[in-house]
C-alpha cells in the first residue's frame, strides 16, 4: 500500500501538467459521477500529505461540483480548510458532513479530533461519546483516548480513567494513555497499578517523556528505591533542564519538600 503510495506521488505531476494528459483523459465522461468524485479526492488527499492544501482545494470544488452532498468531499475539504486557517468555513463542511451522513463515523471521529485543536472540549467530548459507541470503528481505541482527554478538559473526571482504560484494553500500544493512566493510579495511591502503566509506557517510548521521568522518580520515593530515584532524576536533569518536571523535583521532591 506503501509502494502504491509513493508511486501515485511520484505520477502527480505528470496528471496534472503533463500537456498530453487532459482533464477529459483524467475525468472521462464515461466514468460515474461516484468515480470521479472518488479520483478527485484521492488528488486532493495527496496534495493535502504534501502540504498543498491550496491545490488540494481545487479538486474538492470540483468534487463538490459533482456531488455537494458527499460527506467525504466535505470532510477532506474540512480538514483542507483547517491547514489554510479557514476554520469558520472548515466547520461549515463539517457539519454539512454529518448532515448529510450522520452514521459516517470516522468523519464524525475526524470533526471531535478538530474541535480539540480549536480548543472546544466540550463539543469534542459530546462528538466522541457518539464515536465510541460505533462498536465496529476501527479508530475507536484512539477516540477514548481522546475521550478520556476532553472529559478531563471540562471537568467530568469520573469518565477519565474509565475511558483511558477502555482505550487501553482496546489497543494495548496507546502508550499516551498508559501514562495517563499511571498518573490517576499514582493520585489515587494505587501505587502497583501506577508503576505497572509506567513501565508499559516506558516498554514502548524511548526516551521517557519528562511527565514519566517524574512519575518514576515519585514512585522510586514510594518504593524507597534511591537508585531509581537518582537515575530518573539525571536523566530529567540532562534530557529535560529547563521543563516544569524538573523544576518540580528540585523544589519540592528533591529537598523533601511536600
Amino acid at each position: 500500500m506503501l509502494s502504491l503510495r509513493i508511486f501515485l506521488l511520484a505520477l502527480l505531476p505528470l496528471f496534472l501538467v503533463s500537456c498530453v494528459t487532459t482533464e477529459e483523459t483524467l475525468f472521462p465522461k464515461s466514468a460515474s459521477k461516484e468515480k470521479e468524485v472518488e479520483a478527485r479526492v484521492q488528488i486532493a488527499v495527496l496534495y493535502l500529505q504534501e502540504g498543498k492544501p491550496d491545490m488540494a482545494l481545487v479538486h474538492l470544488k470540483d468534487a463538490l461540483d459533482v456531488d455537494p452532498k458527499s460527506a467525504r468531499v466535505n470532510e477532506v475539504t474540512a480538514l483542507c480548510l483547517e491547514k489554510t486557517g479557514e476554520y469558520d468555513r472548515a466547520n461549515k463542511h463539517f457539519k454539512k458532513m454529518l448532515k448529510e451522513k450522520p452514521e459516517y463515523t470516522r468523519g464524525r471521529s475526524n470533526y471531535a479530533s478538530y474541535l480539540m485543536r480549536r480548543g472546544d472540549y466540550e463539543t469534542a467530548y459530546k462528538e466522541f461519546k457518539i464515536v465510541v459507541d460505533d462498536i465496529y470503528f476501527k479508530g475507536r481505541a484512539i477516540a477514548f483516548k481522546q475521550l478520556g482527554y476532553s472529559a478531563a478538559k471540562i471537568g467530568k473526571h469520573d469518565e477519565v480513567e474509565p475511558a483511558y482504560e477502555r482505550a487501553v484494553a482496546l489497543d494495548s500500544s496507546l502508550y499516551t494513555a498508559k501514562i495517563e493512566l499511571a498518573e490517576i493510579k499514582f493520585d489515587n495511591k494505587e501505587y502497583a497499578q501506577a508503576q505497572e502503566y509506567l513501565d508499559g509506557y516506558r516498554k514502548q517510548v524511548r526516551p521517557a517523556s519528562a511527565k514519566a521521568l517524574l512519575l518514576g522518580i515519585k514512585l522510586a520515593r514510594i518504593y524507597e528505591d534511591r537508585n531509581d530515584e537518582a537515575s530518573f532524576a539525571l536523566v530529567l536533569k540532562n534530557l529535560y533542564p529547563r521543563s516544569a518536571e524538573y523544576l518540580e523535583y528540585i523544589k519540592k521532591i528533591r529537598d523533601n519538600k511536600t
